[in-house]
């Protein structure tokens, strides 16, 4: 302590606490002082920070910057860095009026600056802000396959089914609204598919800036089948099949006498099919009593190698009349 007393001059050990105060005043009346009479700069294109409630969405963040004016010593200025000056505004939703942009007002109270800086002004104090409701709906997927990728021929992608079918999207209500789909990232094909698999594929998202997407991966079944040719045989005569009470009717084909007839099968098959091997007719072995009746039509054939994909027309108008 007398250590203390030699080195400490007398006249400042003596109301060294009031000598101590009146210091930091003086401290402090200098700073604010040389602040006063500090040089003045204009900051450019510092961001807004805009906290929106959790019902709102921002569309576009390009308006968000300002220019702000400081004060501060020259050396305090020289000493600033990008990020030294903050500001951070919030969205009142009471004022906000759906399809209408937004009018955001800054504070000189929104700014924050490093201590020693004065916020003199803001440049622009007001902007217009594109700002939406948040929305979520469902919206199916759409399937997209790599760029010349094909099963090998004869062989086709018969269907693609997804789990799940639809996802989640959410983000501005204007956006989300007019989604007609969401594609999935290009599926491989190549050569040597030839068998239905199954392949976890990511969802395609080119607005991630605003719009997220749940799941972000599905799970896709892409179904591959061995390509069928088809083709038409036109003018197939009908018979006509009777039980015993048929043989008391005379029946007359009052539409058509004769039927199309479309097959399906691989092209060697059906450039040997000929029209004589179909039968094509229709049953009236359970009628009973004479009138005009609509019945359908049947076709068969004994080829194993072809397959009936269509008859038309399919109903026939008959006559049955009694033979006395």
């Amino acid at each position: 302590m007398e250590f203390l007393k030699k080195l400490v001059p007398g006249f400042v050990r003596e109301d060294f606490f009031r000598k101590l105060i009146a210091l930091a005043f003086a401290i402090l009346v200098y700073m604010m002082v040389s602040n006063k009479i500090g040089k003045e700069s204009l900051i450019p294109d510092i961001h807004v920070s805009v906290k929106l409630p959790p019902s709102l969405v921002m569309i576009d963040e390009a308006s968000c910057k300002v220019d702000v004016k400081i004060r501060s010593s020259e050396k305090r200025l020289s000493e600033l860095v990008a990020g030294d000056i903050k500001i951070e505004a919030k969205v009142d939703e009471s004022l906000y009026v759906q399809n209408k942009p937004y009018t955001l007002t800054l504070r000189l109270s929104d700014v924050k600056a490093p201590f020693g800086v004065t916020v003199l002004e803001i440049q622009p104090r007001s902007f217009q802000l594109a700002i939406d409701k948040l929305m979520t709906r469902n919206v199916p997927v759409k399937v997209s396959f790599a760029p010349g990728g094909t099963p090998p021929e004869g062989y086709i992608v018969e269907k693609v089914t997804f789990s799940p079918p639809e996802v989640a999207v959410s983000g501005p209500g204007r956006m989300v609204s007019s989604l007609e789909f969401v594609s999935t990232a290009p599926i491989p094909l190549d050569k040597s598919t030839t068998e239905t698999f199954d392949y976890t594929i990511p969802i395609l998202n080119s607005n991630k800036n605003y719009l997220t997407i749940t799941p972000q991966e599905i799970l896709a079944q892409v179904e591959i089948v061995k390509k069928s040719n088809s083709q038409l045989f036109r003018a197939v005569p009908l018979q006509v099949l009777t039980g015993p009470e048929g043989k008391n009717f005379k029946v007359e084909l009052v539409s058509t006498p004769h039927i199309d007839v479309t097959l399906s099968g691989s092209k060697a098959a059906l450039d040997t099919m000929k029209k004589e091997e179909l039968k094509a007719y229709v049953d009236i072995s359970g009628f009973n009593e004479p009138g005009l009746y609509s019945v359908n039509a049947s076709c068969s054939t004994t080829r194993q190698d072809v397959h009936i994909e269509s008859i038309y027309p399919i109903q026939i108008q008959i006559k049955l009349t009694k033979i006395n």
